[in-house]
């Protein structure tokens, strides 16, 4: 049995628990609304996403359990009033100390294999009058045996 939440959840425990990140006044949310208040950033947003089951053929290795691929997203964001430049410099500042974190331990606290892979890309670009939104995604491809 693959548990989801216990491997979203030892990646909300690793960030959460990261002095970095704690000391620069991060919001991590784990499974919530997705943010829209400037006063929450710098903030990650940690969802499970898809899982991708391998199976084995029956009768090759019958006693060997299926292999799976899991997907965690995090979402990492900037918001500000300034230049769109600006905040996209803050973005990238942010996903630094995040990044570090995933790199530290690939097991991700004993839940998965490894990792083995690591993607990020743009998810919202947004600005109006009020505020600039930048948001991106890291998704984790991590290794598990259903």
């Amino acid at each position: 049995m693959i548990f989801v939440n216990s491997i979203a959840t030892a990646v909300f425990s690793m960030l959460s628990a990261d002095p970095v990140l704690v000391s620069s006044a991060f919001n991590i949310d784990l499974n919530q609304v997705f943010n829209t208040d400037p006063n929450r950033t710098p903030w990650v947003g940690i969802y499970a996403d898809n899982i991708d089951l391998i199976p084995m053929r029956i009768g090759t290795k019958a006693a060997k359990p299926w292999d799976a691929s899991v997907f965690v997203q995090l979402f990492v964001q900037a918001i500000g009033f300034g230049d769109p430049a600006d905040i996209n410099d803050e973005l990238y500042r942010a996903m630094t100390p995040v990044l570090d974190v995933v790199n530290s331990d690939y097991t991700l606290r004993g839940t998965v294999r490894n990792i083995s892979g690591i993607e990020i890309a743009p998810f919202q670009r947004d600005a109006t009058e009020e505020d600039t939104t930048f948001t991106n995604i890291i998704t984790l491809t991590a290794e598990v045996r259903a």
